[in-house]
């Protein structure tokens, strides 16, 4: 899974073998924060989901048409 880059962490992302996933921040004085989450939707609900709450936040996507495959 990818890396984010935001102006104070870097988080990694990635699938583990029970289909689970780990969380790694790396905060900027370098202290590491890890963590483990499930996800209890779909990967087609999960990006619906994200793509609806990034268009409900942002001014720029008003209007916007946006599709998932």
């Amino acid at each position: 899974m990818p890396t984010y880059l935001y102006d104070d962490f870097r988080i990694d992302l990635s699938v583990l073998p029970d289909g689970s996933h780990d969380v790694i921040a790396h905060s900027p004085d370098g202290r590491t924060h890890r963590s483990t989450f499930d996800v209890q939707l779909s990967m087609t609900e999960l990006q619906s989901a994200v793509v609806h709450m990034a268009r409900s936040r942002s001014r720029a996507a008003d209007g916007v048409q946006r599709y998932v495959w």
